[in-house]
């Protein structure tokens, strides 16, 4: 038998799981209580019931309309934007929620709920539209989705708005030519400040699932992980799909009417987290699908990825099921987490040394003798903080401490820091208080601040590299976010869809033209053609070319201690010096966040945010020209590297 390559002690105890009986020929299912699942296939029964598997929760004050708050949940895992003929739609015998703790003391407080019906004009036919849809109220529009939205209080519980019209999926230029005309007839006032939006968008979350579940895979770090690999930028692997979402922008006193306005104050502190809900019974027919009994909840979610690598197998499914008040279920799983032990386990080749980021580890991987992470030994309580209590002078709320769950908390009184998808993505970690764990942003990088967080950087002795340096290489979401409501970018469409994944986008740290440092779609250059591959084992796919070209790279183990960079040019805002025109030498000594280059031929080249050249240090809002291509990844080959400030080119 072979030994696994990672051992880790058996669960003491495991909550109860729920038990999904299968009727007789009747066709009734019944649900029992406890069952669940959630977020991105994150759990054994949402992963079978996509319509109902809640992807992701947003909460935060929005930027352009500071005296309000923007709740979203995404639904539907993966959509691919090409899969007609039945394209996606929520699901008819579900509701879904989100919820709101003013207190803290795990109950909601304040509830929207959306449900739906769908409307087929002309079954006669199979086509989900018989023509161009130019309006919500088109007559082609043919298979159509209605819902309703309500808040519910202790008052009880009033409708905001009804029979609303969702806009289509986005097909292809016959089918939906003005996409975003449509959507914005979707965006809807219902009084009193409050603004809605339902329907398809893109997927907002970046993330490379699909090297982080092979062993946990960080393809920045491949050659520190236990099964060694060649270093690669990462993959978005959402890139390219569209979710659904439900959203909603509310009046900030609306949701916190006790609120000072001080960000110290913790009555200014909600807890979000969202549900769907499906009846207990569901009864099925020939062609047809019917639900009764009470409702009972089959997804839950609120901080990104606790499901996905904080909950046990054993208990996912009832963890989604189970209400904030019950989440002592988990607390072991908090406390002694798996993902610390499998990150010290899986990558004993980083090295340790002084505090540095991600975009300086190279040199600590490379350069410094291999060391496994060291990570806090449990109890850990930075992680009780961070899920299930609030961080204090932060995010904690009234009785957070004394009722700990699991909810993403917001801190209303903190004002956005910048405009949309504009802030830094990695939130509080960077001086951010505005971004995660402080609610969640569409920018927010939740996966390399989540492995961040739990290799131990709120720890005392633990901030420093290659823990504060971890990530999966996914720095940005793949398309541009809007400016207002809804903010989550226009859906990928069916009819011109190419592919899913993309290199990663700009490290930390490195803006881009505009001077925010994430949010935007990495401008990627044109992959070059490559037909002279007749002696290759097999040919490259389009993807591996791009990817290939995209890389390069090889040379790392070739570290040069000196040499030169050609041609750079600075703008200083000043007399430029003589030397910048030129060659500008570099001492590794001197330049330690630098993979220098020489000038005999193409060599690596690395610059990086704050480099300090002889014609001055990067700054924010600089960018980098290489072969007279913008360039928005920070590691390239080139002969010719330009630095341009604030969009000004300087000869």
């Amino acid at each position: 038998m072979r030994t696994p390559l990672i051992t880790h002690r058996r669960l003491a105890a495991s909550a109860a799981t729920a038990l999904v009986l299968l009727g007789t020929a009747t066709g009734i299912w019944s649900i029992t209580p406890g069952v669940g699942a959630s977020s991105h296939r994150e759990a054994p029964l949402t992963s079978k019931d996509p319509t109902i598997d809640n992807v992701d929760v947003f909460a935060f004050r929005s930027p352009d309309a500071p005296d309000t708050i923007t709740l979203a949940a995404t639904w539907i895992p993966f959509e691919e934007p090409g899969g007609g003929p039945n394209f996606y739609h929520f699901d008819d015998n579900a509701r879904y929620l989100i919820k709101v703790d003013r207190d803290g003391d795990g109950r909601e407080d304040v509830t929207y709920e959306w449900t739906f019906r769908q409307e087929i004009r002309d079954p006669s036919t199979f086509l989900y539209n018989t023509g161009p849809i130019t309006s919500l109220d088109d007559p082609d529009f043919n298979y159509r989705q209605y819902y309703t939205v309500r808040e519910i209080t202790a008052d009880g519980s009033r409708v905001l708005g009804e029979n609303l019209v969702q806009p289509p999926d986005n097909i292809g230029p016959r089918s939906t030519p003005d996409y975003e005309g449509l959507a914005r007839q979707a965006v809807r006032d219902l009084g009193g400040g409050i603004r809605e939006f339902t329907g398809q968008r893109d997927d907002p979350f970046f993330v490379d699932v699909a090297s982080i579940f092979d062993l946990l895979g960080l393809r920045p770090f491949n050659s520190a992980h236990l099964i060694r690999r060649g270093t690669e930028r990462g993959l978005d692997t959402t890139g390219g799909y569209n979710v659904h979402t439900t959203s909603i922008q509310i009046p900030r006193a609306r949701l916190v009417p006790d609120c000072s306005g001080d960000a110290n104050d913790k009555r200014c502190v909600i807890g979000v987290w969202s549900t769907a809900e499906r009846r207990s019974q569901i009864v099925r027919g020939v062609g047809t699908r019917t639900g009764s009994g009470d409702f009972v909840q089959v997804s839950r979610l609120g901080n990104p990825l606790v499901n996905e690598v904080v909950v046990d197998l054993a208990r996912k499914d009832a963890f989604n099921a189970t209400p904030p008040t019950g989440d002592a279920v988990v607390l072991d799983r908090i406390l002694d987490p798996e993902l610390a032990r499998l990150i010290a386990a899986l990558y004993p080749n980083a090295s340790a040394g002084p505090a540095q980021t991600a975009d300086t580890l190279f040199f600590s991987m490379l350069s410094a003798p291999a060391a496994a992470i060291s990570v806090p030994a449990p109890p850990r309580n930075d992680l009780v903080q961070v899920f299930l209590t609030g961080i204090p002078g932060l995010n904690q709320q009234v009785n957070s401490e004394r009722t700990p769950s699991e909810q993403l908390r917001l801190n209303t009184a903190v004002a956005p820091a910048a405009g949309a998808c504009q802030g830094n993505s990695l939130g509080v970690l960077a001086g951010d208080n505005a971004g995660y764990p402080n609610g969640r942003r569409l920018e927010d990088d939740v996966t390399d601040i989540a492995l961040r967080v739990v290799a131990g950087v709120l720890v005392d002795g633990f901030n420093h590299s290659p823990n504060n340096a971890l990530g999966d290489g996914v720095n940005e979401n793949d398309l541009p976010c809007l400016s207002s409501f809804p903010y989550m970018a226009t859906p990928h469409q069916g009819y011109d869809h190419i592919d899913h994944h993309r290199a990663g986008g700009n490290p930390p740290g490195l803006a881009d033209a505009a001077g925010g440092t994430t949010g935007g779609a990495a401008q990627d250059p044109d992959p070059k053609k490559d037909d002279d591959d007749d002696d290759d084992e097999r040919k490259l796919t389009e993807e591996e070319k791009l990817q290939r070209e995209r890389t390069n790279t090889g040379g790392f183990d070739d570290i040069r201690t000196q040499g030169n960079v050609v041609g750079v040019r600075c703008d200083l805002g000043a007399a430029i010096p003589a030397q910048a025109q030129g060659v500008v030498p570099f001492n590794r000594d001197d330049v330690p966040y630098a993979l220098i280059a020489t000038g005999d031929g193409i060599q690596q080249v690395r610059l990086l945010f704050d480099t300090v050249t002889q014609c001055g240090s990067i700054q924010e809002g600089d960018y980098l020209e290489v072969d007279g291509v913008k360039q928005t990844e920070s590691l390239f080959d080139a002969e010719s590297v330009t630095i341009l400030r604030g969009g000004r080119r300087v000869r």
